[in-house]
């Protein structure tokens, strides 16, 4: 049985009700945290196998700039320990972030952030030297670092604009959104805008380099974001801040750059270096690309987290 909804209702109908003819527990994997009445009739009539992890929501909205009030806090942090205690193990998208999470190393099984290398596809590269990011809106983003930083790289690349597809994910992320989008209203370089997800990957074609700006945060240091496996998929060269789970994939994939320091500056020279060298950004892009198919892909990682699942999948012991 995979659990791949928040709404508990059919999940409890399904153990109380479906299965009660079983002579032994459905094991259960679940895509999503499970709260409530869901959770106990998963604990007390399922074989728990696994939850995925890929983000502690109360740590990752601290990062981003939004924390949540102090009752949303509290319900989150028991819905997480209720899922930590009832399953057998836990998919996370980096060893790092469980390392971070201090969660036991024998009862993780990393499967990374991937993309959909069917839909996000490559286009043939702009005529002229353009950014572009991807991103949920909030504070923790680095999306005023990467406005800054490319405000700076327009001294030596005249030309330069810059495309911010950008989704509120909540009262105050959007909040934050209508600020960034005052601020650059009066900048005929800058486009602020958001993208559906049909649309994306010629929204990602628009660009020569993309960017992932995160500036120095502990949490995002374990993380791969899923902005990442989509930027290589589109077969663009990506930029990012030196976050550690992000320079890594860049390095060993040969896919992008990683930015000397934290400053504007530091961000500005990255994407004038890229800007400047079709060759690097064709090479790099196509890397990624490759990259992305290969290892990436939902599909590839599906296979993959299927496999360790049925290893998994014995008897408690």
């Amino acid at each position: 049985m995979t659990v791949e909804t928040w709404e508990g209702a059919d999940i409890v109908r399904s153990l109380t009700a479906s299965w009660t003819s079983w002579r032994s527990k459905p094991i259960v994997v679940s895509a999503e945290l499970v709260a409530g009445p869901a959770i106990d009739a998963i604990a007390s009539q399922g074989d728990a196998l696994a939850v995925d992890l890929h983000d502690d929501p109360t740590a990752f909205a601290i990062a981003l700039g939004l924390p949540p009030d102090p009752e949303t806090r509290r319900a989150q942090e028991a819905t997480w320990e209720a899922n930590l205690k009832t399953y057998r193990h836990y998919i996370l998208p980096t060893q790092a972030m469980a390392d971070f999470l201090r969660i036991d190393p024998g009862r993780v099984i990393v499967a990374p952030n991937g993309t959909d290398t069917d839909h996000i596809r490559p286009f043939p590269f702009p005529d002229g030297p353009t950014v572009g990011l991807a991103s949920g809106a909030a504070p923790g983003r680095g999306i005023e670092l990467l406005i800054d930083a490319a405000r700076m790289a327009r001294r030596d690349v005249p030309r330069l604009r810059l495309f911010l597809w950008l989704v509120a994910t909540g009262p105050g992320s959007l909040g934050y959104l209508k600020s960034i989008t005052a601020r650059v209203a009066g900048s005929d370089w800058v486009n602020a805008s958001t993208v559906p997800y049909a649309e994306l990957p010629s929204a990602l074609g628009r660009a020569t380099v993309l960017c992932i700006p995160h500036p120095p945060n502990p949490y995002f240091d374990t993380i791969m974001p899923i902005k990442l496996a989509d930027y290589m998929a589109a077969g663009r060269p990506v930029v990012s801040t030196p976050r550690t789970e992000t320079a890594r994939v860049l390095r060993q994939q040969a896919c992008g750059i990683t930015t000397e320091g934290e400053r504007p500056e530091d961000l500005a020279a990255a994407l004038i270096q890229v800007l400047r060298d079709p060759e690097l950004a064709f090479r790099l892009g196509t890397n990624g690309r490759q990259a992305a198919v290969e290892r990436f892909d939902w599909r590839v990682i599906g296979r993959r987290l299927s496999d360790e699942l049925l290893l998994r999948a014995g008897p408690q012991g």
